[in-house]
């Protein structure tokens, strides 16, 4: 189960009445991509992601912080991703991570594809040392090179808003961005990411395209037995936008977790852990791509509806889910998930 989902689903018992439809056959095991277990995955025509990442805290001054939510206010799309300590309503929302894709460059360096040491600057901005070849706020997060475009990267500013220090960042904006009808919200799988900013913040997330709602449909779109959901380091290696080193640096990090369950509340926030949020956001842009491609349109209003019911599924119940492998088959989806 934990190979075929690191993300949990919503039990039988806690959806509403109904018989779920478009279910696989019974007793078949379909491999996301279609491909055998240890077969490699091609890489993928995707330039590598470069991010200029800014640490938005209690120390950010309002205005500055201001300026940088109207900007995002202004984008047509962007990533979004949450951490906490047992994130969901009852646990604590410690930090919201958002993205915005800012065109594409050449790549100044060797193209070497890792994150330097980090720090933290006087004025907020996380700065890498990569042999003193890196500019401050600066670093290369995928290592993919696409052959059709040598030593071209994809630019991406990634802000990361401290709500442990910083709770007023709603107010000034960061609600509204989360309500906007006008922005589009990429996550993967926002439940729990929903049900914490609507129980703990009064903020409910719409406009939303999850990427594990994506999944599910482009598998299905392949006629594809559709079983279990797809958690996102399964997403990203099926699709050839992960590397072994990198997952087993994020399962060293889940270990971790497991161990400090009040790790995402330290402050000042751990170099280890702004590599590890700032991560897996610089690649949902790469999988939305990814996955797009391979969709066929009569799909594409479907995922948009099936999202914003995703985002509402936890945040709406009144018992809230408990989590547990035994929720990862899509045989216990609820019928408005299905395709």
């Amino acid at each position: 189960v934990q190979e075929w989902c690191e993300d949990l689903v919503v039990p039988a018992h806690l959806r509403r009445g109904g018989t779920p439809a478009g279910r696989g056959r019974a007793g078949t095991r379909s491999r996301g991509n279609g491909r055998s277990p240890g077969e490699d995955v091609p890489m993928p025509n995707v330039p590598p992601v470069q991010t200029s990442v800014k640490l938005v805290d209690g120390d950010t001054p309002s205005q500055e912080m201001q300026d940088i939510l109207e900007d995002l206010l202004r984008q047509e799309i962007v990533v979004v991703d949450c951490e906490g300590v047992q994130l969901s309503r009852h646990g604590r929302l410690t930090l919201v991570q958002v993205g915005v894709q800012r065109g594409t460059s050449l790549m100044s360096s060797g193209g070497a594809a890792h994150f330097g040491d980090l720090e933290r600057t006087g004025n907020g901005v996380i700065a890498t040392e990569e042999g003193g070849n890196s500019s401050p706020g600066t670093m290369i997060i995928q290592g993919l090179q696409s052959p059709d475009s040598p030593g071209l990267v994809t630019l991406m500013d990634v802000y990361l808003f401290d709500i442990v220090t910083a709770p007023q960042a709603f107010d000034m904006g960061l609600r509204e961005l989360m309500e906007s009808g006008e922005v589009k919200k990429i996550f993967f799988d926002c439940r729990s990411d929903s049900d914490a900013l609507f129980h703990q913040f009064r903020t409910t997330l719409r406009n939303v395209m999850d990427l594990q709602v994506m999944e599910m449909a482009v598998r299905l779109s392949q006629g594809l037995n559709v079983r279990y959901v797809c958690g996102l380091a399964k997403a990203l290696r099926d699709r050839g936008l992960w590397k072994k080193s990198e997952q087993e640096a994020k399962r060293a990090m889940h270990a971790r977790f497991d161990v400090d369950v009040d790790l995402w509340e330290r402050r000042p926030l751990p170099p280890q852990l702004i590599e590890y949020a700032v991560g897996d956001i610089a690649q949902l842009f790469q999988l939305y791509d990814v996955m797009n491609a391979d969709m066929e349109p009569m799909w594409r209003d479907q995922v948009d509806e099936k999202s914003e019911i995703y985002a509402a599924c936890f945040r709406s119940l009144e018992i809230p889910v408990t989590k547990g492998p035994h929720l990862a088959q899509v045989d216990d989806l609820w019928d408005s998930v299905t395709f």
